[in-house]
């Protein structure tokens, strides 16, 4: 005897709702588990964005501090230069009171020539001066030997005096320069640490950024893959 048309469709359709069906718990533990993704989901987008803007601020405080060490560079390219010029100036007046020196030295080192004879002259044969009122300049060669020697000599010391001077002044630019290059070199120093501290940063939020996307896409897929699952309520 074979079975009715009627009841073989009837248990086809039931074997089908078997199918397509799934029991109220576990479409209830589905559900839920949906729920929790989308606020991990909401979460981790909110983490992102903060990271986002974290990343941002960091690249703007890099771009700042390359523009406030390029603009220091500047200045203290300017400065070294402007120190280097004084330097060489304070060098080429020592060298020429140098040379001054040794020339007044040489000169009164050389053999003086002999002296003429002088000529007694009677004073009653020399006409007689005039008052002119006015006191007659001294020429160094009309001055006495001893008074032309201790005038040499306070040149010579005052010109000595001088040399010592500028050759403090030059140590002191050479010590300027010094510590300008240190100042420059410390600076150096504290933008390579901070680049260095920037690239490690940038590297971890890179790698925190792809893990959440990584989750991200994950829970995407598995959402979409339960939702296939889920029957539509009738």
């Amino acid at each position: 005897m074979h079975p009715s048309p009627f009841l073989s469709r009837a248990l086809l359709q039931m074997v089908l709702q078997d199918e397509n069906f799934v029991s109220k718990e576990e479409f209830q533990e589905i559900e839920k588990k949906l729920v929790d993704e989308k606020a991990a989901h909401a979460k981790t987008k909110a983490l992102l964005a903060k990271e986002e803007e974290k990343l941002q601020f960091a690249l703007g405080e890099v771009e700042v501090l390359s523009k406030q060490l390029e603009k220091e560079k500047l200045a203290f390219e300017k400065a070294l230069s402007s120190v280097k010029n004084k330097v060489l100036q304070e060098s080429s007046k020592k060298d020429q009171l140098i040379t001054k020196c040794n020339g007044r030295r040489e000169a009164r080192a050389a053999p003086q020539p002999r002296a003429c004879a002088k000529i007694r002259v009677l004073p009653q044969l020399l006409p007689p001066a005039e008052d002119t009122g006015k006191s007659r300049r001294v020429t160094p060669s009309k001055m006495p030997s001893g008074t032309r020697q201790a005038t040499e000599m306070t040149d010579e010391i005052e010109i000595e005096s001088h040399i010592i001077k500028q050759e403090d002044i030059l140590n002191g630019k050479e010590n300027e320069i010094k510590e300008l290059q240190q100042v420059i070199s410390q600076q150096k120093r504290i933008f390579r640490n901070h680049m260095s501290d920037f690239q490690i940063q940038k590297q971890q939020e890179s790698y925190m950024a792809q893990v959440l996307d990584r989750k991200h896409k994950k829970a995407s897929g598995t959402r979409r893959a339960r939702s296939r699952q889920c029957p539509r309520e009738k």
